[in-house]
């Protein structure tokens, strides 16, 4: 049995680190991931809440449009289809920002990984469904260009691509970024 105390013994990378690369936009990756991350969950926090706030709003709304009449307009719709649309919009807007949610945090988490470049740009251009939500829309618009010049940068496909061939994204971050040491350069 080996002592769990021990200073931990140097693996060698199994494979050796290919030549280095020009930056690009590649250290932007794992930014834009972080910024999906934060988006998502945003996103999914203000699902709920539209969610809880449609039940709510939509049933006390038509409680108060039965007890006083004053509320009603002469030629409006009935309390009950007024009740019935003021608890369907906030859930249908909750309803698109959760999927949209999820789907920022699960892009973050594989692009932090250097994963899935594809999904990243999916979940950008999806973002744009939060438009329904009217509060991450501004954010999400903003991160959307931004993710958008940094996936389509040559480095960062070719980042994508070592992944894909089995470099893991710390190889992949040294590869662009030039923070060789000398062990390293020697294999």
């Amino acid at each position: 049995m080996s002592n769990p105390y021990a200073d931990p013994q140097p693996t060698a990378p199994s494979k050796p680190l290919p030549p280095p690369q020009p930056p690009g936009l590649v250290g932007h990756v794992r930014i834009v991931a972080v910024l999906m991350l934060v988006q998502g969950v945003l996103e999914l926090l203000m699902a709920i809440y539209y969610a809880v706030f449609g039940i709510f709003f939509g049933s006390t709304l038509g409680e108060a449009m039965m007890e006083n009449s004053g509320m009603r307009q002469a030629q409006g719709p009935p309390p009950e289809l007024m009740s019935a649309i003021m608890t369907a919009t906030p859930i249908v807007m909750g309803f698109f920002g959760f999927i949209v949610g999820v789907l920022h945090v699960y892009a973050g988490y594989r692009n932090f990984l250097f994963q899935n470049r594809r999904l990243g740009i999916i979940a950008l251009v999806g973002g744009m469904a939060s438009i329904m939500t009217l509060y991450c829309c501004p954010t999400s618009f903003l991160l959307f260009i931004y993710g958008a010049i940094v996936y389509m940068n040559d480095s960062v496909v070719t980042a994508f691509a070592m992944t894909s061939e089995g470099y893991p994204p710390d190889a992949i971050l040294v590869t662009f970024t030039g923070y060789r040491n000398n062990e390293q350069e020697k294999d």
